[in-house]
């Protein structure tokens, strides 16, 4: 009867020793496989970059323009100017566009010498020329760019710009106007240095 009486003492006593002994190390098991981490969601929207190149009359510079498009489609410009393997890279301009703007470079931007470069902002209604160093110097006063329309409006004459064509020498860019009634006007020096147009004879 003892005998019976111990026996059954000890079969849950080794039930419950053998439990104790399968019972995995949590603290282990928790170092070898942490548990996942919240982690920030990152959205990443494929959006390639647009490039346009100029290179220098005598091949020796470039300037290119990189576009990128926002989600909002804003237009994000960027021109940096180089040697024509890439190399001494440096950042002329940056500028955000609207959807209904554009910026261009021309295959004329350089100017004969490659000293300086223009590039255009077409608008809706109107357009834009800025005219840099190309070696990233201000102007005087400190101007980063020229913005040449509005220096010729303020002429207050009765012609208006209607385009700009290029560089006719090194230093002088092309102007061309239209009179109030639309008719061709004349057509204009730009003189870079002294920032003053000089009426051509035709």
């Amino acid at each position: 009867m003892i005998k019976v009486f111990v026996l059954l003492l000890c079969i849950p006593l080794g039930v419950f020793l053998l439990m104790l002994y399968q019972k995995p190390n949590v603290q282990q098991e928790n170092l070898l496989n942490p548990l996942p981490q919240n982690k920030p969601f990152l959205s990443v929207t494929p959006n390639p970059i647009q490039e346009t190149e100029v290179h220098t009359i005598d091949g020796t510079m470039k300037v290119l323009m990189e576009k990128r498009t926002t989600k909002e489609n804003a237009q994000i410009y960027t021109f940096l100017v180089s040697d024509i393997s890439g190399k001494n890279k440096r950042t002329l301009f940056t500028k955000t566009a609207s959807v209904s703007s554009t910026m261009i470079l021309s295959p004329n931007s350089w100017s004969p010498d490659g000293k300086y470069l223009f590039i255009r902002e077409n608008n809706k209604d109107s357009f834009t020329i800025f005219v840099f160093k190309a070696s990233g110097n201000a102007f005087l006063e400190g101007q980063q760019y020229i913005d040449v329309v509005p220096l010729f409006t303020k002429r207050k004459t009765t012609d208006r710009v209607s385009d700009v064509t290029g560089w006719d020498a090194p230093g002088l860019l092309h102007v061309k106007t239209v009179l109030d009634s639309n008719v061709k006007g004349p057509s204009y020096w730009f003189d870079i240095s002294s920032q003053v147009f000089l009426q051509l004879a035709s």
